[in-house]
């Protein structure tokens, strides 16, 4: 059986003690929890505290890390826009700051890996939150445009221009892009 593999990786305004992250702090536990609850879910990183934030994996300390593996793309979909997990999302800005450089989706077709650029080129839409995989074609559920991961080309309107590729290599079971 296959299972989907989310990771989240995100840049805190502040430290993680700080007035700024308190209101993300005290809903940890709870969301955790309902995770844990969830249809469909299998799996999650945590260490003796019950969640990831122990976790540093980059130089920087207020980035953190969050880990989770669920049965099906609809279970993830269902707890994460469709409980109070939602409302988390919904203030993220509050919490986290915005990348510089590329945001990437990746998608598993057959034995291969294929990057793309996130966003969607016809809106705002990130494919790797809200697209579609079919095949080798991910949709995008806002606007219900469609790409051909492998190419990055447009294949249904209303998306005409191509999404950006990136080059993946797998190497002693880590997969590499370069970005």
């Amino acid at each position: 059986m296959m299972h989907l593999a989310q990771v989240n990786i995100a840049r805190m305004k502040a430290p993680i003690d700080s007035e700024v992250m308190a209101g993300f702090v005290a809903r940890l536990d709870e969301i955790n929890a309902l995770a844990d609850g969830s249809s469909g879910f299998v799996w999650r990183l945590q260490g003796d505290e019950g969640n990831a934030m122990y976790l540093r994996p980059y130089d920087d300390d207020r980035i953190i890390f969050n880990f989770s593996v669920w049965e099906t793309f609809d279970d993830l979909k269902q707890f994460v826009y469709r409980t109070v997990h939602a409302e988390l999302l919904r203030d993220r800005k509050s919490w986290f700051e915005q990348f510089d450089g590329a945001y990437v989706a990746l998608y598993r077709v057959g034995d291969a890996i294929y990057a793309t650029a996130d966003t969607c080129t016809h809106g705002e839409a990130s494919l790797s939150e809200e697209g579609m995989l079919t095949g080798k074609t991910v949709e995008c559920t806002f606007h219900f445009g469609t790409f051909d991961v492998t190419t990055g080309e447009p294949t249904g309107m209303p998306c005409e221009i191509p999404l950006k590729t990136y080059p993946v290599k797998v190497i002693d079971d880590q997969v590499c892009i370069e970005v």
